[in-house]
């Protein structure tokens, strides 16, 4: 402290001594101790506090559950791109060429879902029907006839 004597300066010090009953250096190194434990709790609460409300945050934005997977198809926004690309660096007549060849093949597409819709349900009813006769075999094959 500027302009204290070395003599004001014993006096401060055995004052603190005498006022604490030990070392100023000791009061400030254990008020530093306590002011670094007080940052520390207070920074712990502020991150247990913080990933409380992220993983809140989290489960509300999540449409999903976990486990699952989310499946793009992303051949139609792919072709879609192309076909764009295309459609600038063709003529007119070109472009209304391939939008009539796209259409027919949508059409062909439909038709094939359809299709394979019809035979699958087809196979569905047949496993059906043969798990039937199985176990109509098996009732029968119980007995002896």
């Amino acid at each position: 402290m500027p302009g204290l004597s070395p003599d004001e300066l014993w006096g401060y010090t055995c004052l603190l001594i005498l006022t604490y009953g030990r070392n100023p250096l000791e009061f400030l190194a254990d008020y530093g101790l306590f002011l670094a434990k007080a940052v520390t709790l207070v920074l712990a609460l502020v991150v247990i506090i913080t990933l409380i409300i992220s993983a809140a945050q989290r489960e509300k934005s999540s449409e999903h559950e976990d486990g699952e997977l989310r499946i793009r198809k992303l051949n139609d926004n792919y072709r879609k791109l192309r076909e764009g690309i295309e459609a600038r660096l063709m003529t007119d007549l070109d472009r209304k060429a391939f939008a009539k060849l796209r259409k027919k093949e949508e059409k062909a597409e439909r038709k094939a879902e359809k299709v394979k819709a019809k035979v699958k349900s087809a196979k569905s009813d047949t496993a059906e029907t043969a798990d039937d006769a199985v176990k109509d075999t098996r009732v029968c094959a119980g007995f002896r006839w």
